[in-house]
């Protein structure tokens, strides 16, 4: 898991959510726990986008649901920009934005 959570903080991106985070928090630092919630939330985004596209509407639902819980996770860690930056870093298809936009709606900040 460490070679992971390095790699992930190397990362540009990752930058910007500890940014977003510590600031939320008024910290100068982030907690492990923090760190491998945004890896696997990102990782599990995109998992359940590319599920989601493949199922029937009945399955679809259900994985709505479980993306809802990841942007409320996120939500509670770094708020609407921590899930913003989430949404936006997304590549594994090009309607992912879309699709957040629709299920996150409500989610702190989040309106469609």
């Amino acid at each position: 898991m460490s070679g992971n959570i390095e790699a992930f903080a190397s990362n540009f991106v990752a930058l910007q959510a500890h940014e977003i985070i510590k600031k939320k928090w008024n910290r100068n630092h982030l907690l492990v726990v923090e760190t491998e919630l945004l890896i696997n939330s990102i990782n599990e985004l995109n998992y359940l986008i590319d599920l989601y596209f493949s199922q029937n509407k009945t399955e679809r639902q259900i994985t709505r649901e479980d993306m809802r819980t990841v942007g409320e996770n996120l939500n509670s860690i770094g708020g609407y920009h921590l899930m913003l930056l989430i949404c936006q870093c997304l590549t594994t298809n090009e309607d992912a934005p879309s699709l957040l936009n629709s299920v996150w709606d409500g989610i702190g900040g989040w309106a469609k």
